[in-house]
Parts: structure tokens; C-alpha cells; sequence
């Protein structure tokens, strides 16, 4: 079964400081976290491909992450960024450029820190908007990182650019402790209901308070969004290093995979889709 882990990060803080880091993280995890020390957890898990998503708000930072990638097989896609505070005038032209960089051939998306912003209907300002046209000009993929007070906004913007490809972070930043699969399959139904955007089985690790509460949980969750948006639409993403602060690489792979083995009904072909099938179709990731 091919293994593609469709989110992870990798940083250098002496470089790119990681601001968005808690005091928590920082302590944990705020250390340089590099490509090969990613290679080494996911290769022993399994994983053939990778997408290297964006951290920081630096456009430097997406021109590096595709030397990376280019540089190391197991890294097939790139997620980057570009400045949407500059204005919606300026977003097409910074959309173009970061499709002219060297290595421009393995970025798959682009994506905004979303989810630091303080408005509710962050999807629906001009800046977002423009984002979301000039992605599916591009044929780049908008990954969506938002909080659930987020959701209604993006929801509708999905729906208003069928042409371009969306992913939605993390199961949506869904709270285990505070939501049920049933009410937050309600509460996507919005994205379930349009084509064009999957679901990203990703950051399992943070959802709940510990490893043994999230594999108590993730089981109905996963049959929730399997139920909601079909395997086609689902992939994995391990969120590493992030995950690495309560659960490693291989914790996370077992509990996504006990996951799936235990929702009734699920094949061996959803069990494809949702390990590597889905990230290569919705990517496009090269072989």
C-alpha cells in the first residue's frame, strides 16, 4: 500500500523563528527540525511521499522548501505562501511569481496562517478571495487552516470557486473534548456538500488530551468524515513535528490505522485512498 503523508513541517528557528509557537511548543519542539530527521521517523513508518507545508510568514521561506524537496525524493509537494496582507491587488501577481521559482514543478498549494486571524469570516475578505481565484488559475491546491468559528465563511467560499481545489487542515481543528462526530459531521456539512474540497486526516495527535484518549476518539470521527465526504476525499497528514510532542511518527500511523480498522464497512480500497491515493490524485503528486 503506498504511504503518503500529506502534511508535515520542517524549520531552521535561527532562519525562520516560529512565532506562532506557545511557550509549550517552544520547549518541546523549538528546536531546529530538519528534513532528515523527518526522513528518518516517516521512512520507518512506511511513507513513500511527503507535502512539506508552509510554517512562517516569510516568502523566503516557500523558494527554500522547494530546495529542499528538490533535493530529497521522499518530499514530492510544497505547500507555501504568499503575503495576502499586501492587498487583494497584489495577490495574482505573488500567486504567478511563487510559480516561476526554481523547483516551481513540486508546488502543489499555497496556504494562509489562517487560523491566527482574529475574524470569523476571514474566507470571505477580498485578499482570501483573490487567493482562492488565482490557485485555480494556478492548478494549485488552497489548504485551509481555520478554527471552527471559520468554518461557515470558508464554506461558502468552496462553494463560490468550483474550479479551485481546496483542503481543510487537521479535520477543521475539530476539539475531541468539546464535539462529537456526529455534530461536527453536521457542522461541515457545508464543505462535504461541495466537490471540490477533501479533508485532511491530519494533527490526530493534538485533539484530545492524551495518545489513549485520541485513539479512544478517532474512531468515530473517521467513520464520521469517511461517512461525510468518502474516501476519495480523505488523506493522511502526521502534522510532524507538531504530533511529536505527545505521540511519534509510529504512534500516529497505529492510531490512524486502528482507526480505519475499526469503522464498519471500510475496504481495502478506502484504506488506499485514504494512505496515499487520495494526497496523489488531489496533489498531483509526481511518482
Amino acid at each position: 500500500m503506498v504511504r503518503i503523508d500529506a502534511h508535515h513541517h520542517v524549520w531552521e528557528v535561527a532562519r525562520h523563528p516560529q512565532l506562532w509557537m506557545t511557550p509549550e511548543q517552544d520547549a518541546l519542539i523549538g528546536h531546529d527540525q530538519l528534513v532528515g530527521d523527518y526522513v528518518e521517523a516517516a521512512m520507518g513508518s512506511g511513507i513513500v511521499g511527503s507535502v512539506l507545508v508552509q510554517t512562517v510568514r516569510d516568502p523566503a521561506e516557500t523558494g527554500e522548501f522547494l530546495e529542499l524537496a528538490a533535493a530529497t525524493p521522499l518530499v514530492r509537494g510544497v505547500v507555501g505562501w504568499v503575503d495576502l496582507d499586501l492587498g487583494p491587488q497584489r495577490v495574482a501577481r505573488q500567486v504567478e511569481a511563487v510559480t516561476r521559482l526554481a523547483g516551481a514543478e513540486r508546488l502543489v498549494g499555497l496556504r494562509d496562517q489562517s487560523a491566527d486571524r482574529p475574524e470569523s469570516d476571514w474566507a470571505a475578505g477580498e485578499a482570501a478571495d483573490a487567493l482562492f481565484a488565482a490557485c485555480g488559475e494556478a492548478g494549485l491546491v488552497v489548504d485551509l487552516l481555520l478554527r471552527p468559528d471559520q468554518w461557515p465563511a470558508a464554506a461558502a467560499a468552496v462553494a463560490r470557486h468550483p474550479g479551485t481545489r481546496f483542503v481543510l487542515d487537521h479535520l477543521g481543528n475539530v476539539d475531541f473534548r468539546t464535539s462529537t462526530p456526529a455534530r461536527w459531521q453536521s457542522d461541515l456539512a457545508g464543505f462535504a456538500a461541495a466537490p471540490n474540497i477533501a479533508l485532511k486526516l491530519s494533527a490526530v495527535a493534538a485533539r484530545a488530551d492524551s495518545p489513549a484518549a485520541v485513539r479512544r476518539q478517532l474512531p468515530g470521527f473517521v467513520e464520521a468524515a469517511l461517512d461525510a465526504f468518502g474516501s476519495d476525499r480523505v488523506m493522511f497528514g502526521s502534522d510532524w513535528p507538531v504530533s511529536s510532542m505527545s505521540m511519534t511518527y509510529a504512534e500516529v500511523v497505529d492510531a490512524v490505522d486502528e482507526a480505519l480498522a475499526a469503522v464498519p464497512g471500510v475496504s481495502e480500497q478506502d484504506e488506499r485512498a485514504v494512505w496515499g491515493g487520495t494526497a496523489q490524485r488531489w496533489y498531483r503528486l509526481a511518482d
